[in-house]
């Protein structure tokens, strides 16, 4: 899962693919995992300042993004 493929099903063509927002925001959880998973430590702050955001706001990731801001 990518955010390409998100905002794919958002659009007008797959205007019905989700349906509820629980649905969308486990494809957004999936990225995210994704990122973390897939990506070397190094890589990308942007995904750990996201990561944090979103945790803010009441989203947990279970991502340990004070360990990839320290590294």
């Amino acid at each position: 899962m990518d955010l390409g493929t998100v905002r794919s099903h958002l659009s007008r063509a797959h205007f019905n693919h989700y349906q509820s927002v629980e649905e969308f925001v486990a494809d957004i959880h999936l990225v995210f995992t994704n990122c973390d998973t897939f990506n070397p430590v190094s890589c990308c702050d942007i995904f750990v300042v996201c990561f944090l955001v979103l945790e803010s706001n009441g989203l947990c990731f279970n991502v340990n993004c004070e360990d990839r801001l320290e590294g």
